[in-house]
């Protein structure tokens, strides 16, 4: 998405962060009524044009599964951020009756996560669920799924060159800049960043990082990246590599993290080398990271959703596996997607004024 009218973005944002937490942790509750109610089945076969019923329908009716089993795969699996996204997925999978696998590595291998994609193919899996650690490696074997007749939705990283059906996650440009916009008033519009992300060329920081840049742009020379640290999506790495960085560059007055895995080690790398003087910004997803708001004045927090990315992936890809949305027009002759091509599952900024909110959130 394109800021064209920042002030009233900012403005929309601000409103939406008051009811975040609440939202979430109603989220479930509403799509259970939708569920168990029918009122989203009855709005798909409502608005749906007369259809064969799939072989993967069979067995169950309606929007319910019968217990089909979704691969959720991903990387990096051994870190916190994705403990949302899982947590979702499961309660989807228990409002629909179905179930889901992870899968993937442990670090940043791409071609473990591409084997693990194709051992799902192998086995005939009804649909697949998978964040992209890096855009055009990934588009191949989500094709070859694709052409395999398998639904895949893509989670939190996209796949943006591939034949995906849909992605769930982070409107990340979008937040790179108005995360940028937010940072650069906190240094009063002049000054020096250190902005920090991975070496991965993964497709969900590229863009985070498009947009900061351009916000950067925008203010003629005011306000400078004056170096790029590699905080390995990991905060014991951040915590080492930030604080080289702060040394290094003293008289930064503004950082910002990109990884969402290593936000919590920036936070921690300024209050070690006691700069309280540096505004900070970071994408972070855990409840440590959100309590240290409180205690760091000048730091906010860029929180994604991963419930709802979580708990709409397994939603939209039991939707495609069923059959259950079958637009009037003849998508499948036009090659299109029966679902949406991007949803939204927002961005939060979390700061000392509402991090309370946030904090102990079983959604959050």
């Amino acid at each position: 998405m394109e800021p064209r009218n920042v002030d009233h973005l900012l403005r929309r944002r601000n409103q939406s962060e008051t009811q975040g937490a609440i939202d979430r942790r109603n989220f479930v509750k509403y799509a259970a009524g939708l569920i168990v109610g029918g009122s989203v089945s009855s709005l798909l076969t409502s608005c749906a044009a007369p259809a064969a019923t799939p072989a993967s329908a069979t067995g169950s009716s309606g929007l319910m599964g019968n217990g089909e089993k979704y691969p959720y795969i991903y990387y990096l699996t051994s870190i916190s951020y994705w403990d949302m996204h899982l947590k979702g997925m499961e309660d989807a999978c228990k409002l629909l009756n179905v179930t889901f696998d992870k899968a993937g590595p442990a670090g940043a291998d791409v071609e473990a996560e591409v084997t693990a994609i194709e051992q799902a193919i192998s086995e005939k899996v009804p649909g697949l669920i998978v964040a992209a650690i890096v855009d055009d490696v990934i588009a191949k074997p989500i094709n070859q799924a694709i052409d395999a007749g398998i639904p895949v939705v893509t989670c939190d990283a996209s796949s943006d060159t591939s034949k995906q059906l849909c992605y769930v996650g982070t409107p990340n440009e979008e937040a790179g800049y108005l995360s940028a916009k937010r940072l650069i008033e906190m240094m009063g519009g002049q000054g020096k960043i250190i902005l920090t992300t991975t070496t991965v060329a993964a497709p969900a920081k590229a863009m985070r990082e498009i947009g900061f840049r351009r916000a950067v742009t925008e203010t003629n020379g005011a306000v400078e990246i004056v170096a790029k640290v590699d905080d390995g999506d990991r905060a014991e790495v951040a915590v080492q590599s930030v604080g080289q960085a702060i040394q290094a560059n003293p008289d930064a007055n503004g950082i910002f993290t990109i990884s969402a895995g290593a936000g919590l080690g920036t936070i921690k790398a300024l209050q070690e080398a006691g700069r309280d003087d540096i505004k900070a910004g970071a994408f972070a997803n855990d409840q440590a990271a959100y309590k240290l708001t409180k205690e760091r004045p000048g730091t906010f927090i860029a929180a994604q959703d991963g419930y709802k990315m979580g708990f709409m992936s397994i939603l939209l890809v039991h939707l495609a596996a069923k059959g259950l949305i079958v637009p009037r027009y003849g998508f499948k002759e036009l090659g299109l997607s029966p679902l949406p091509p991007f949803v939204s599952s927002d961005i939060l900024f979390i700061d000392a004024d509402n991090a309370d909110q946030y904090i102990g959130c079983e959604a959050c």
